[in-house]
């Protein structure tokens, strides 16, 4: 059984053509995913992400394919897939700030003694900390 036939199955509601268009197109999803996730080594990316994304993105494929446009299933859902992945990685990558480096709480901070065991968490002003009457004047 072709792809496309799967999809009109699976579009009815039929579970067993579902799970063997996710079996068929693994494979290609696989691939790509590791390619994603080699392009964009910077950012700390699991395949597994990339996958769930495009197993997603896959999904979405079986409801809105048309056959009627001559084009292969596995080509449709490859191009969703993939781009279902890269707004993955566009998330991703803007969560992790543009330039300089991550800040810990934890680390001592520049110019004090390492002896002193002052954390940047020690030194922020803290409004909860303080009474009514401070935090009004």
């Amino acid at each position: 059984m072709t792809n496309e036939q799967l999809c009109s199955l699976a579009r009815e509601g039929n579970k067993a053509a579902e799970e063997a268009l996710i079996e068929n197109v693994m494979p290609s999803i696989r691939i790509t995913a590791s390619n994603i996730q080699k392009r964009y080594s910077g950012i700390l990316l699991e395949t597994d992400d990339l996958v769930q994304e495009a197993l997603i993105g896959l999904l979405r494929a079986i409801k809105t394919y048309d056959p009627e446009t001559r084009n292969l299933f596995l080509t449709y859902v490859q191009t969703i897939a993939e781009n279902a992945m890269l707004d993955y990685v566009r998330k991703c990558a803007s969560v992790i700030p543009a330039s300089g480096s991550i800040l810990s709480l934890d680390a001592p901070p520049p110019g004090f003694d390492s002896e002193a065991n002052v954390t940047y968490a020690d030194i922020l002003p803290d409004d909860y900390n303080k009474n009514p009457e401070h935090l009004f004047i």
